[in-house]
């Protein structure tokens, strides 16, 4: 009996002794900043360095402000990451005033074809330089497909951010100009009205004929293509002559015309409207050997001049040429 009244009465001490105390660790507005410090890329500004322990970070906006604030600059929708920013900080709480011009990117760009042109664009660290040439497409109303950017003298990769890139706030980019191969363009044909296909600048006038030829079903040989009234040689490209998107050519067909010595004899000659009066002297050497003497051709009693063509003469299918007298000095077949 005196055992079990030793053993409750031993119990009941121990119910009523208290818990050991539980230690508990004060975290400070100090230790944030410490820890925060120990982090790759941050630095403390001057301001809050001197605070003490439970004043507050000393801030002109909040997180969700700095956000607003980029917007209304023009500063592209790719999302800003805060790296100051603790998991244990909302939305609402202030941001330090150094992390607003490390988030914050004033660009300089250039337009060397037009320095008109040239503008400021606000972008954050995260921005592409796709999405900051859509900015400048936005401003400028063109494709911005059409340019590349440029900075330190090397293209920016399409989906490199500026902080992977490392440019600075005040930094200028140039704005250049893509060269575009495949242009589209218009040609008036004869007989198949006006066909409109995508060609490379870099192929051969006497490719595009080929494909012209294929596109209406129609032999083109011997065939000119005019560009304001002007032939294009076979042997050049379409970009020797400048040929852009929305180009019209013209596509004409030779045809025969008659040139009458002055002893009497004919021969025959295929030609373009665009032909000069000077290649028609070579052709009539090369083909029947015969020389003209310069400026003796004529037609319907107007002398035709080197320099100009057929078409400008009104030359047209079975048209007859003479061929004047030449001087006593000339021999003439």
């Amino acid at each position: 009996m005196d055992d079990i009244e030793r053993y409750s009465a031993s119990a009941e001490d121990d119910l009523e002794t208290p818990p050991p105390a539980t230690t508990t660790t004060t975290v400070t507005m100090a230790d944030r900043r410490e820890a925060r410090a120990s982090r790759p890329g941050y630095a403390i500004s001057a301001s809050s360095s001197n605070e003490t322990d439970g004043d507050e970070v000393k801030s002109t906006a909040a997180f969700k402000e700095v956000k607003q604030v980029c917007n209304e600059e023009g500063v592209g929708e790719n999302p800003i990451e805060l790296p100051h920013q603790d998991e244990s900080q909302s939305v609402d709480q202030p941001l330090a005033d150094d992390n607003v011009s490390y988030l914050i990117r004033k660009l300089f760009i250039k337009v060397p074809t037009n320095p008109q042109l040239d503008m400021v664009v606000i972008a954050n660290v995260n921005d592409t330089a796709t999405s900051i040439k859509y900015m400048i497409a936005n401003k400028l109303g063109c494709n911005p497909h059409s340019y590349d950017l440029m900075y330190e003298g090397r293209l920016l990769l399409p989906r490199a951010s500026l902080g992977i890139i490392d440019i600075n706030t005040n930094s200028t980019l140039l704005l250049v100009e893509i060269p575009q191969d495949l242009v589209w363009i218009s040609v008036y044909t004869p007989n198949n009205g006006k066909v409109y296909f995508q060609i490379r600048k870099l192929h051969t006038v006497a490719y595009t004929k080929v494909v012209i030829g294929s596109m209406i079903n129609s032999r083109v040989d011997g065939a000119g293509l005019l560009l304001d009234g002007n032939a294009l040689e076979d042997s050049r490209s379409l970009a020797s002559y400048c040929i852009e998107n929305q180009t019209v050519l013209h596509l004409i067909y030779p045809f025969q015309v008659s040139l009458k010595m002055y002893l009497g004899s004919t021969i025959t000659l295929n030609v373009l409207a665009s032909d000069d009066v000077g290649v028609i002297r070579q052709r009539v050497f090369d083909q029947h050997g015969i020389i003209l003497p310069f400026n003796q051709m004529s037609f319907q009693g107007r002398r035709l001049v080197a320099g100009y063509n057929l078409e400008s003469y009104g030359v047209k299918r079975n048209s007859m040429l003479r061929m004047g007298r030449p001087p006593k000095s000339t021999d003439m077949c």
